[in-house]
């Protein structure tokens, strides 16, 4: 089974544990970059994702490798979705909605 985080992340893991991300500064951090604010984004994040992750008891993995690679390869996944919510805000008219969108940011 593979866990789609980089070798520095998981060398991590393995020393302190889980880390819980300060998903407010993540919010902050994404909404100054592209001058939203962070209620707005918030707003957008809560419509396009809103499921609760906070206390998650799970570790999420698969047996594929080439999908763990993939995972890793992208921003946190809180900071993904929050680059996905400031991506719809500001090409609402791109109707192609999903995992992706934020790379391209």
């Amino acid at each position: 089974m593979y866990h789609g985080t980089t070798r520095l992340a998981a060398d991590a893991i393995a020393h302190t544990g889980f880390d819980e991300l300060d998903g407010w500064a993540i919010a902050q951090d994404v909404a100054s970059r592209f001058d939203i604010a962070v209620e707005v984004l918030r707003t957008s994040l809560s419509a396009a994702h809103p499921i609760e992750r906070t206390g998650d008891p799970f570790i999420w993995v698969t047996t594929n490798r080439i999908k763990a690679m993939r995972w890793a390869n992208r921003a946190p996944e809180a900071e993904l979705w929050l680059l996905e919510a400031a991506y719809a805000l500001l090409y609402p008219e791109d109707s192609t909605q999903g995992m992706g969108l934020a790379e391209s940011l």
